[in-house]
């Protein structure tokens, strides 16, 4: 009777531990910019620095500053660009500080959307969630991605040769529902050649094997799989998108240079790639 009663405090205990992980407290910036500013007579002189190999677009988090802002010409800094723009204060001169930004430029379309496989050379993994999957594929840019069983530690490919414009590895644990959606590792290619962006998500900690500004050859190990954010096991979730007209995150529909359509790719399918 003893014997089974520790097993079974020793069972509830794991489960409690499992359980009582909560949401991390902090969230980390994927994507560096620089930004300053300051106010100079009836102005804010605001200053700029676009640390990325990509185009980016600067929004201002102040709505009336920011109509401002844009009247001049929406600002979009291009690759490792930086400039000085002065917009005009009220006399109250009260106002939200800061920016956010947009990845990319917009386009129409992206002039091509053949990939490689993310994963190494002569490897085959299984699909466990297609296109509009049931668990998490129903909306946004998770509508065209794809989930395959890769397991922790095993080694995650770039998709086509680019740079590597975000990446989040610090975080440690995972959840089942949807509040844990943000907490996942990843990391973020842009390909200029296209114009796409490649997404890898739920990496490991400490899983990256590139930096921030980095450029990548296609099949090039960039970070190793893992179990973080919004999952309930280990695997890569990928996605390709662009930023379209609109400027919105546009999913695409990826054909794959190993013969592969991601469209018709469903769960249990199994997948080679031949990458060099």
């Amino acid at each position: 009777m003893t014997k089974n009663f520790i097993i079974i405090a020793l069972v509830m205990s794991v489960l409690y531990a499992c359980n009582s992980v909560k949401l991390p407290l902090a969230k980390f910036n994927a994507s560096p910019l620089g930004y300053s500013q300051k106010v100079v007579g009836d102005s804010l002189v605001i200053t700029l620095d676009n640390l990325l190999k990509c185009p980016v677009r600067i929004v201002l988090n102040d709505t009336l500053l920011n109509k401002r802002f844009e009247s001049k010409g929406m600002v979009v800094l291009n690759p490792s660009e930086k400039k000085r723009v002065s917009v005009f204060l009220s006399e109250a001169k009260q106002y939200n500080s800061g920016a956010n930004y947009m990845l990319g430029n917009a386009m129409s379309f992206p002039k091509e959307t053949r990939l490689t496989l993310p994963f190494q050379k002569g490897k085959k993994y299984k699909v466990i969630q297609g296109h509009n999957g049931s668990f998490s594929h129903k909306d946004g840019l998770s509508k065209l991605a794809l989930d395959f069983d890769l397991k922790t530690g095993d080694t995650i490919c770039a998709a086509a040769d680019g740079f590597v414009v975000g990446l989040v590895d610090k975080y440690k644990h995972h959840g089942k529902d949807s509040s844990w959606k943000n907490y996942a590792n990843f990391i973020t290619l842009y390909h200029p050649e296209t114009g796409l962006f490649t997404e890898y998500i739920h990496l490991k900690e400490k899983g990256a094997l590139v930096t921030i500004g980095d450029f990548v050859k296609a099949g090039q190990p960039i970070a190793l799989c893992g179990m973080t954010g919004w999952t309930t096991m280990a695997h890569l979730h990928f996605v390709a998108y662009f930023r379209n007209t609109s400027w919105k995150s546009e999913p695409v529909n990826v054909n794959f240079i190993e013969g592969y359509k991601a469209e018709e790719l469903k769960n249990g399918d199994v997948v080679k790639s031949n990458s060099l």
